[in-house]
């Protein structure tokens, strides 16, 4: 392939992950493919900026820049902006790759017609809570929608779309796939080119995650999988509300109870989910985990939705 080739990642705090993934990309077979890599680090404090600079020094075709505050759109963006290459292809640092993955992910790009490759996001845990939250996390997007942990494109996709939306703190990815879409670009999917995703490990982890993806997702009122949302709070905030009437008439609880229960054997023991949950122990345990998720979709449906109609309400008025 005659094509020049850059390689992005933002990062915060992730130290002991990106340089793993550093000494993945920095391979002389990775280096071969690629004009350089460029990394924009969000204002770490964990060591995280001084390991850039070593690796920068080390390595002539890394390209690092320090921005302060920076979301993951923006750190994309400026990221993208440090760059002529032809080709982005877009990594996360908490995100571990194969040795392959890099040559998988630009192979689509030998036929003209493809403008975007996105590869398989595996979500993997470490500990129990981690490992049930990613029994939940559902793969199957990627033939439709890649995660940017670790999807291509040319520039020029980037520059007719306008680049990453700013404005919010996640969604960002889906937004991006929505607008190529809709402009007609063609995309492929290879799922041989795996990345492999370590999930959130805690109940407050997986609460602000869940919360910050679903708020930004609602906020650019991006369609896919937005429905799924909706139900999955409207449910739960029913669930809630029974439980409350439940203190004037005790009948009430009953209904919310079985509710709860059909509700939750859906989610928990749907999709072949039985094979993992069918241990008592196991089966709490991704109750409590699919509840942290669960509230955390409530809450950024509640706030992406009040931020949505605010926006809409003051640009109308402007």
């Amino acid at each position: 392939m005659n094509k020049t080739v850059a390689l992005i990642c933002t990062t915060l705090n992730c130290k002991s992950e990106l340089d793993s993934s550093l000494e993945i990309f920095t391979s002389q077979r990775n280096l071969a493919m690629l004009k350089e890599i460029i990394i924009v680090d969000g204002g770490s404090k964990d060591g995280t900026w001084e390991l850039l600079e070593n690796w920068s020094n080390k390595v002539s075709k890394l390209k690092i820049r320090q921005v302060p505050g920076a979301n993951i759109s923006r750190g994309r963006n400026e990221a993208i902006r440090m760059t002529d290459a032809e080709i982005i292809v877009s990594s996360d640092s908490g995100t571990k790759y194969n040795d392959d993955w890099l040559e998988l992910i630009l192979k689509p790009f030998e036929n003209e017609e493809i403008s975007v490759v996105g590869g398989l996001t595996v979500p993997y845990g470490k500990g129990l809570f981690a490992k049930c939250l990613a029994v939940f996390k559902d793969d199957s997007r990627a033939a439709i929608q890649p995660s940017h942990r670790g999807v291509a494109f040319y520039k020029k996709v980037w520059e007719k779309i306008g680049g990453y939306p700013e404005h919010v703190d996640a969604g960002e990815d889906t937004w991006f796939n929505t607008q190529y879409q809709k402009l007609g670009y063609k995309y492929v999917n290879v799922p041989e080119a795996k990345n492999f995703w370590q999930v959130r490990n805690s109940w407050k982890g997986t609460f602000e995650m869940q919360r910050r993806n679903v708020k930004g997702h609602i906020i650019l009122a991006e369609p896919f999988g937005t429905v799924k949302m909706f139900l999955i709070s409207l449910v739960n905030l029913f669930i809630g509300l029974c439980f409350i009437v439940g203190f004037i008439d005790h009948k009430v609880w009953y209904v919310a109870l079985i509710l709860y229960a059909l509700y939750v054997a859906k989610r928990v023991l749907g999709k072949n989910r039985w094979r993992t949950f069918v241990n008592p122990i196991i089966l709490v345990v991704g109750i409590y985990v699919l509840t942290s998720s669960d509230i955390g979709t409530t809450v950024g449906v509640l706030e992406g939705s009040i931020s949505f109609l605010k926006n809409k309400i003051f640009n109308k008025a402007a």
